[in-house]
């Protein structure tokens, strides 16, 4: 995946973000998990060897961490915990293999 399009997909992620707040703000759950779910359908799959250069993008990494910990609250909103823990432990997956390291000071 080119830096192109690998930026373009960050686009596609922030849009969706911002789309699902707008929902989540109201309390609309349910379409906030939907345009959240639009982002979420973009992103690069880790564990597929073929789309791991397009998971090396830091940005897009945050930027899909923050959408699918986003998801994981609407889902909470909707009282759906297995869908939203998945979330959650798929953002903290997607961080914690591409996190730098740094002392502990």
């Amino acid at each position: 995946m080119s830096a192109d399009d690998a930026n373009k997909l960050v686009e596609l992620v922030v849009a969706a973000k911002d789309e699902g707040n707008t929902h989540y703000k109201e309390k609309d759950y349910k379409q906030a998990i939907a345009a959240y779910s639009k982002g979420v359908k973009g992103l690069p799959d880790l564990d597929d060897e073929d789309e791991k250069p397009a998971a090396e993008s830091p940005e897009l990494l945050k930027a899909g961490a923050v959408l699918l910990c986003n998801r994981a609250a609407a889902y909470m909103g909707e009282n759906k915990p297995i869908p939203a823990l998945a979330d959650a432990q798929r953002a903290s997956g997607a961080c914690a293999d591409h996190a730098t390291s740094t002392p502990a000071g």
